[in-house]
């Protein structure tokens, strides 16, 4: 009878309503036997046969349904009230998975959109293993866009598009498209004078970017929710903290600056808050000032020390690392390796994934510019790069590990294979939306240019970084990719360049 859906002439209507009357004698029958001989193994008799009868009636009525449908003589609204009756009537297989995908895209047709996502989401969950899972998954996440993006947005009253952002926030797609997801829904928020939501919504969003490394998506967001919130409103400062969190990290110093500002006025009367402006103030020296690195050292291990004693460890997490980078860029390979492991230490007593993982991921960089052997150096790189795939995956840092590992092959003489690397870690950072890491992979491709003897390779590579770095406004990054140019434009004979 389920095959006969797809056939439309008289007689198949006819062979499915004679299924059905099978279907219903046989129950009779069954009845009939219970009511007349009732005892113990009439009545296993009895739920046995009505056990096996129930799916076939199922599968007719279903069959019938679609034929209605196709035929035009049952309508959506029809057909949803009947599959709603029979969702319950045989659970457990493929067919209640179909049942649930039909039920489901009836009620997107009717624009009945959470009911719809709704039974979307039991059939995906029901049956994670399905062959068709990942479909209806994706089926989701289209009608959740096009909810906020597309034509349906028009649709949808703003209270309503709030409800459903928060029932199926999970659906929210990672990146640009994110973005104009979360700006389209605080647009309308706006539009009814819900400012304090919308920032709400806003710092959500920046935090969830956030924990998946969106750093630019991250500080877009945090930037806008404080551009909705007044001056001083207690949800300020953890933004803040959130804005130069993803700026620095993705060295967006311009951006990041009146952010750190006001950290910084804002810990005038705050000792956990000036700690943190203390901690950020350190990354931005790295970033931008490196003359000033001497001096920061102290303050950021002061900082820390601060951030102990208020027992936040994410904090502490934060300034042990930074300390750590500081020392590095002083050349103390040795003493920033201390501090990174404490750094370490702080973000598992906090339980940070996303700060263990930054952490880990400066471990690569170490064992490139430090004293390391090349095959030491390469050995941890690949223990970063399988750490991540066996615990947490981060593409960003899994990115800086490979183009570690592109330089150290490079060193050995491997250069196709140093190549490749480069190649894959600039495919990495280009997907996440990360201008830094892209530069930086510029330049690390520069360096295996040089290595390789292709000179003029080498010096296109590391011309864009060095102009993307000043552009960025990241001083520091664009001196040493300086020092790499003026290498390669040396080994040219170009010595006025």
């Amino acid at each position: 009878l389920w095959r006969l859906k797809h056939r439309r002439c008289i007689t198949d209507s006819v062979v499915s309503v004679v299924g059905l009357v099978l279907c219903l004698v046989l129950v009779f029958f069954v009845v009939c036997v219970v009511f007349f001989f009732n005892d113990t193994a009439t009545t296993e008799i009895y739920t046995l046969s009505l056990h096996d009868a129930l799916p076939i009636l199922t599968r007719a009525r279903v069959a019938l349904l679609d034929l209605g449908l196709e035929q035009g003589t049952v309508t959506q609204e029809q057909a949803v009230q009947e599959l709603e009756r029979l969702r319950f009537a045989w659970r457990g297989d493929r067919f209640e998975f179909a049942l649930l995908q039909r039920l489901g895209d009836l009620y997107i047709a009717l624009q009945e959109y959470r009911a719809g996502l709704r039974a979307l989401r039991q059939a995906a969950s029901y049956f994670p293993r399905s062959d068709r899972a990942q479909m209806v998954a994706q089926r989701m996440r289209d009608v959740f866009i096009d909810l906020y993006l597309g034509r349906a947005a028009t649709k949808l009253p703003p209270l309503r598009a709030l409800a459903m952002y928060e029932e199926f926030k999970e659906l929210t797609p990672p990146g640009a498209r994110g973005d104009k997801v979360i700006a389209s829904l605080v647009d309308r928020l706006v539009e009814v004078d819900l400012l304090g939501r919308a920032a709400e919504l806003l710092t959500i969003a920046a935090t969830r970017a956030l924990d998946q490394d969106d750093l630019a998506a991250a500080g877009t967001l945090a930037q806008r929710a404080l551009d909705r919130l007044e001056a001083d409103d207690p949800r300020r400062p953890e933004l803040l903290l959130i804005g130069c969190e993803a700026f620095f990290s993705a060295a967006r110093v311009r951006d990041g600056e009146s952010m750190l500002d006001e950290l910084r006025r804002l810990g005038a009367d705050d000792r956990r808050l000036a700690a943190w402006a203390e901690s950020f103030d350190g990354q931005y020296i790295v970033l931008n000032e490196p003359e000033r690195l001497a001096e920061a050292e102290p303050r950021v291990a002061a900082a820390a020390d601060v951030l102990a004693e208020l027992d936040d460890n994410a904090g502490v997490a934060k300034a042990r690392l930074v300390r750590a980078l500081i020392l590095a860029r002083q050349g103390r390979v040795g003493d920033a390796e201390e501090e990174r492991d404490l750094a370490l230490f702080a973000a598992r007593e906090a339980e940070d994934r996303r700060r263990i993982t930054a952490v880990l991921g400066a471990a690569p960089l170490a064992a490139v510019w430090g004293p390391s052997p090349v095959a030491r150096a390469g050995g941890r790189c690949l223990d970063i790069i399988r750490l991540l795939r066996i615990t947490s995956a981060s593409p960003m840092v899994e990115a800086t590990a490979m183009r570690c590992q592109g330089v150290l092959d490079s060193m050995r003489g491997r250069y196709d294979h140093a190549r490749e690397l480069i190649d894959r870690a600039r495919e990495m950072v280009e997907e996440l939306g990360l201008r830094q890491g892209v530069l930086e992979t510029e330049m690390f491709g520069g360096v295996v240019e040089m290595f390789a003897g292709e000179l003029s390779h080498a010096e296109d590579k590391l011309r864009l970084a060095h102009d993307g770095f000043l552009d960025m406004g990241a001083g520091a990054s664009a001196g040493r990719a300086a020092a790499l140019l003026a290498r390669a434009l040396l080994q040219q004979d170009r010595l006025d360049e």
